[in-house]
């Protein structure tokens, strides 16, 4: 059994992104396990640019929930991950996890051949 983990970025619950995931979710083969987990229930706090993440021993000095979201990412065997376009860019719930990828470098080889569907 394979877990697949749904990130959904949209501030409306049970919205068109919420939807579409589900569907997708609904549409894979075998007996898989399903998460849902909406970034807007997560404290993620904006990259200070501080550069804290790239020095060796140090991290990100950010107190907030994006450790978490890194080890369920890790935890899952496929991602798809949904996020609204508002004005031609992505909302600011994805675009937040966006910013901090800077801390994404040590989980590189964890999460190089995981599955991921984006829409």
């Amino acid at each position: 059994m394979k877990t697949i983990l749904g990130l959904i970025s949209s501030p409306r619950r049970r919205g068109n992104s919420e939807i579409m995931t589900k569907e997708i979710m609904r549409h894979t083969e075998g007996e898989n396990k399903f998460r849902i987990l909406r970034l807007q229930d997560l404290h993620i706090d904006p990259c200070m640019a501080c550069y804290s993440c790239k020095k060796p021993g140090k991290k990100c000095p950010r107190d907030d929930d994006m450790p978490y979201l890194f080890h369920q990412i890790d935890e899952a065997d496929a991602i798809i991950m949904s996020c609204p376009v508002y004005n031609w860019g992505a909302n600011i719930g994805i675009q937040k996890v966006i910013d901090r990828l800077f801390l994404f470098a040590e989980w590189t080889d964890r999460f190089a051949d995981k599955p991921c569907v984006t829409f």
